[in-house]
């Protein structure tokens, strides 16, 4: 959205950008480097973005974020930062038009021909912020079968594998809400399931969790002296009753604070 807001909420660094075609991916400069953030901000972003985002939740929750404030007056902030706009907010597509790509798609790339069948339901991926899986499934010797994850955190497991009337038993997919079977037990079929999960919490449910945060961080990031823009931004999350305001001042507090740390960074 927003280059300078944008960039600080992801806290990326711009040589590590993973194209155009990636979900909800904006232009980041090349020269930032991801900052160490304080403890307290860390804290925050947990309750933001999860416990440990991928790149995905980051630009899905940013894009919320930054379209709760862009039609308030509160976009000035944002542009105080930096006047540069990546693209058309008028003209802005929607982040996610392909219904399917929140479907997994299930792909044979070994052994003779079998099927895999998922099962279940996706998980809800807010609290950690896990939003992409990639696993692959292979059928080894002895009826085992290893279901490997290739996304964070790496993981492998060895299942026992039964065949019952044709169908295997069922086998998680850890993490995604999501199991599946076969209909084969030959070693050396294989199979790559990937897919993304949809962030589904929404902005008002943020709100709870941040009026959780404990007074110390809450202090920490509205500051205790009597100055702009910080008085603005504590009057909107203590005591606007529009949800857009509210979030809106909270957001653009840790905005600011990041841009400090940034700033001292240089100095």
């Amino acid at each position: 959205m927003y280059n300078h807001a944008r960039t600080l909420l992801l806290n990326e660094d711009g040589k590590k950008q993973p194209g155009q075609d990636f979900l909800g991916e904006e232009l980041v400069p090349r020269d930032y480097r991801k900052l160490q953030l304080p403890d307290y901000i860390r804290q925050i972003r947990a309750f933001l973005f999860g416990t440990t985002p991928d790149r995905a939740m980051l630009n899905y929750r940013i894009k919320q974020f930054l379209d709760l404030i862009q039609p308030t007056e509160l976009n000035s902030f944002v542009l105080d930062l930096d006047p540069r706009v990546t693209y058309d907010i008028a003209d802005e597509p929607t982040l996610v038009r392909d219904v399917p790509f929140f479907v997994p798609e299930v792909r044979q790339y070994a052994g003779t021909p079998a099927t895999l069948t998922i099962l279940g339901s996706p998980a809800v991926p807010d609290a950690t912020g896990r939003v992409i899986y990639d696993f692959d499934v292979d059928i080894l010797l002895g009826n085992t079968i290893e279901v490997k994850r290739l996304s964070q955190p790496d993981e492998s497991n060895i299942v026992a594998l039964t065949l019952t009337n044709g169908l295997s038993n069922h086998i998680n997919l850890p993490g995604t809400g999501y199991r599946f079977v076969v209909n084969d037990d030959n070693p050396g079929a294989a199979w790559k399931i990937t897919g993304n999960l949809r962030p589904m919490w929404t902005m008002g449910q943020i709100v709870l969790l941040l009026e959780r945060l404990g007074e110390p961080t809450v202090l920490e990031l509205f500051g205790l002296q009597n100055v702009e823009p910080w008085n603005t931004f504590r009057n909107l999350w203590f005591d606007h009753p529009e949800l857009p305001y509210k979030l809106g001042g909270f957001l653009l507090a840790m905005i600011y604070r990041t841009e400090e740390v940034r700033r001292l960074g240089q100095s």
